[in-house]
């Protein structure tokens, strides 16, 4: 039988601002980033090009790293807050969001360059923005959650700010960790302060379903 893929490398992040690249096979550190002047919070790969690493900080910063270039300076985007969480658009592979404490996404593309104005501002929460999601399955199907105790939808398909389409509080408390399901991509799944954690069937919500042309539950 051919061999298993590579293991892929691990991501750990720390309050000493740094970011780790490590190869868990080898269990040795292969980068060490420290272009973050506060603690780093998020990090998160490409997922069309691998090597392509993007962070975010306390410093109010998303910073974009292309591990293929030694000593390559980052690229780096202002956000209004510190960076909660991060997320690549898996249908436009060069997009990518930044969540924010003051409860922002904003939305940039990578090959404009740094500092390049935000394609999309959203003031999606009253609090912290923790966690982004795109639905794998439906272009512009977006997920945003919050320690408000939200979980909202959104449409980005107009190309302006996103439309919301649904909200709902799944009685996890303050929401920490939301996305949609790999295998079943209508599926929402989030986790809080509560202890728990609950899943969103979104086909039983109709402007949902209308948006992504599926049944409804």
């Amino acid at each position: 039988p051919p061999p298993p893929p590579p293991p892929a490398p691990l991501l750990p992040h720390a309050a000493d601002h740094s970011v780790k690249v490590w190869d868990v096979a080898a269990a040795s550190c292969t980068h060490t980033l420290a272009h973050h002047s506060s603690k780093a919070q998020a990090v998160v790969w490409n997922p069309a090009e691998a090597p392509i690493l993007l962070s975010g900080g306390f410093d109010r910063r998303a910073a974009l790293v292309d591990l293929r270039v030694a000593d390559a300076a980052p690229a780096s985007w202002a956000v209004p807050a510190d960076v909660e969480a991060l997320a690549w658009d898996p249908h436009s592979p060069t997009a990518f969001v930044v969540a924010a404490e003051d409860g922002s996404v904003s939305c940039f593309d990578a090959r404009k360059g740094p500092g390049s104005e935000a394609m999309y501002y959203l003031a999606a929460h009253k609090k912290a923005t923790c966690a982004l999601s795109f639905c794998p399955a439906v272009a512009g199907l977006f997920l945003t959650a919050s320690t408000d105790k939200k979980v909202k939808l959104w449409d980005t398909r107009g190309g302006g700010e996103p439309a919301l389409l649904a909200t709902q509080d799944l009685k996890v408390g303050a929401v920490f960790s939301a996305g949609f399901c790999a295998d079943a991509p209508m599926l929402v799944a989030a986790g809080g302060a509560a202890g728990t954690v609950a899943v969103w069937d979104t086909t039983t919500c109709e402007a949902v379903t209308a948006f992504a042309g599926v049944e409804s539950a």
